[in-house]
C-alpha cells in the first residue's frame, strides 16, 4: 500500500502487540483529525470554535489516554466478569462512534475475546436489531451526544423495557472533551473489557486461530 500511495505517514505508535490493533486505530485516527481539521478553512465562528477545540484536544490527548488507563482497569474487569458467559454482543454507536461500535465488534470481541459480534449504525436499530433485542441479550451502546444519538438514546430506552443486557458508554463519564474526540476517550474502558473478557475465558487477546496462518 505505501509503495502504491502518493504520500504516506509514518504513525510511530511502536509495536503492537495485541491483535485488538488498538494502538494503531488511535494513532491512525489522531492522524486523520490532525489532517481534516487543520486543512479546513472553516468560515462560519462555531466551526471555527470547534476546529480549535478539537486541535487543543488532540495536543492533550496522550495525558488523558494515561489518565483513563489508570482509572477503568477495574471497571472493566467488572463488567468482564459480569458478561463473561454470553456469546455473542450487538455493538451500537452514531457518527464517529460507529467506526469504534464497528472495531469493537469485528476485532475487539471477534478477534481478541474469541466472541460473536455484530455492529450497527444507531439510526438501523428499528431495520434488524428490534427484531431481535429481547431479554438478556447484550447490547453495547455507544452515546457521545451526537445529533444520531437521538436514535442511540431511544434505543436503549426500548432496550431497558425488553430487559436486555445493555451496556452503555457515554463520553461523558469519561472525559471533558469535544464529544468528537468520543472514539478516543470510549476505546480505552472498552480495551479494558475486551482483555478481562479474553483472559477470564482462558483466551489470549494477543494470539490468533488463523489471521496470518492460513491463506484464504
Amino acid at each position: 500500500m505505501i509503495k502504491e500511495a502518493d504520500d504516506t505517514i509514518i504513525t510511530r505508535g511502536g509495536r503492537e502487540s495485541a491483535i485488538l490493533g488498538t494502538k494503531t486505530y488511535v494513532t491512525q485516527l489522531m492522524g486523520l483529525y490532525e489532517i481534516l481539521f487543520s486543512m479546513n478553512d472553516f468560515k462560519d465562528d462555531e466551526s471555527q470554535k470547534i476546529k480549535k477545540e478539537v486541535l487543543e484536544n488532540i495536543e492533550k490527548l496522550p495525558s488523558v489516554t494515561e489518565d483513563l488507563i489508570r482509572k477503568t482497569e477495574n471497571e472493566g474487569k467488572e463488567i468482564a466478569l459480569k458478561f463473561k458467559d454470553d456469546d455473542i454482543f450487538y455493538c451500537m454507536g452514531s457518527g464517529p462512534n460507529y467506526g469504534l461500535a464497528y472495531k469493537l465488534a469485528m476485532t475487539m470481541f471477534m478477534e481478541g475475546a474469541l466472541k460473536h459480534a455484530c455492529p450497527l449504525y444507531s439510526g438501523e436499530f428499528r431495520h434488524g436489531l428490534i427484531e431481535r433485542a429481547e431479554k438478556d441479550v447484550p447490547i453495547v451502546f455507544l452515546n457521545a451526544d451526537y445529533p444520531g444519538d437521538e436514535m442511540t438514546t431511544r434505543s436503549i430506552e426500548f432496550c431497558e423495557k425488553l430487559g436486555t443486557k445493555s451496556l452503555v458508554y457515554n463520553m461523558k463519564d469519561y472525559s471533558d472533551m469535544h464529544p468528537l474526540m468520543s472514539p478516543f476517550s470510549l476505546v480505552v474502558p472498552l480495551e479494558w473489557f475486551i482483555y478481562y473478557l479474553a483472559d477470564i475465558n482462558d483466551e489470549d487477546p494477543g494470539a490468533t486461530r488463523h489471521i496470518g496462518k492460513v491463506r484464504y
